[in-house]
Parts: structure tokens; sequence; C-alpha cells
């Protein structure tokens, strides 16, 4: 039962990251600004993504992010929808 409420979550997650794209895509959204730490969110988006690939052992993924990243002044919450989108597109 863990396991089914773990994928309807990471669905959903899905589904709002999908529509936030394309609601700023609209121009439709409003973004703020603010100091994004990427290694951080690099670092959370691969969490996520190794626990929805881990209920599927016969795919595999080489995750290669610098050590050292710069720090973004952006819309953290359209940054992060942005990238789950285009990992989950892959």
């Amino acid at each position: 039962m863990q396991i089914v409420k773990m994928a309807a979550e990471r669905e959903l997650d899905l589904i709002t990251a999908i529509l936030t794209v394309s609601e700023l895509e609209a121009g439709q959204l409003r973004v703020g600004r603010e100091a994004v730490n990427v290694t951080e969110l690099m670092e959370e988006l691969r969490v996520e993504t190794q626990q929805r690939l881990a209920m599927k052992p016969e795919v595999g993924l080489v995750w290669r992010v610098p050590p050292v990243l710069p720090v973004l002044h952006t819309d953290r919450q359209s940054c992060d929808s942005c990238s789950k989108t285009c990992l989950a597109m892959r």
C-alpha cells in the first residue's frame, strides 16, 4: 500500500509540474525571485528520481553533476517544476 501511495504522490507532483510549466509558457504565472542553491536542487531531484526508479529495476540512471554549481536568482518552484518535467520526459 505504501508503494501505491508513493507512486500516486509522485504522479500528482508530475501533473502539478506540467501544469506549472504550461502556466509559465502562457505567461499566466507570477514568479518570484530568490537565491536557489542549484547543488541542493539537483540533490533533491536525484533522490526523488532514484526513488521513482527503485520501482523499475530495468531502468538505470547515470547522474553526473559538477561538484560546484552556481546559485541562481530565480523562482524556486518554477525551477523545480521545469526540472521535474524535463526528467519525466527522458
